[in-house]
């Protein structure tokens, strides 16, 4: 796959900058393919929606960045980490390893990571706006809130995610019975 000059640039600005200080750089892959996306905030237990979780799966780096929104507050406090597979990993085991992110981790056979990397400094909440209200299934009350955000540029050994903005509904928590 043929990368544009334009996606290399902050490449090469980089090779170049780290050149002059002498420090050995390995060009990085940017990841041009579109990640699969999971989110989960619905689980089996007696309050409906729990904490948000989204996942980006980049499959040909064997990565998933992981971001987590809990819904026990107005201000959703937010992690974000990345996840590094062996290059020996395979789809399915590692989309095992998505499953039991929200499961009962029902899959003893899925992939483990071998690097895990916080990243919660590259992600800003830009906005969160409410967008109405909601019930579960217990009679529990929700106030929805549409969050923004941007994720910076990563770096995880020779890969390079690009920087992106996304936005996701979380179900805030208000009462339970």
């Amino acid at each position: 796959m043929r990368q544009a000059i334009w996606m290399k640039i902050p490449v090469i600005l980089s090779l170049l900058l780290s050149g002059c200080n002498g420090v050995e750089v390995t060009e990085k892959t940017i990841i041009e393919k579109p990640p699969q996306i999971t989110t989960v905030d619905q689980y089996f237990s007696p309050i409906t929606y729990g904490p948000l979780q989204r996942l980006y799966y980049y499959d040909e780096a064997k990565l998933i960045l992981k971001l987590k929104f809990l819904n026990n507050n107005k201000e959703m406090p937010l992690s974000a980490k990345l996840y590094r597979f062996s290059d020996d990993a395979d789809a399915k085991s590692i989309e095992k390893w998505i499953n039991n992110q929200h499961s009962d981790a029902l899959f003893a056979d899925a992939a483990a990571p071998v690097e895990t990397k916080d990243v919660r400094d590259e992600v800003s909440v830009l906005q969160r706006q409410k967008t109405g209200k909601a019930s579960g299934r217990k009679g529990e009350a929700y106030e929805a809130y549409e969050v923004s955000y941007n994720v910076s540029e990563i770096v995880s050994g020779n890969f390079l995610i690009n920087a992106f903005e996304d936005k996701v509904t979380v179900h805030v928590l208000l009462t339970a019975e």
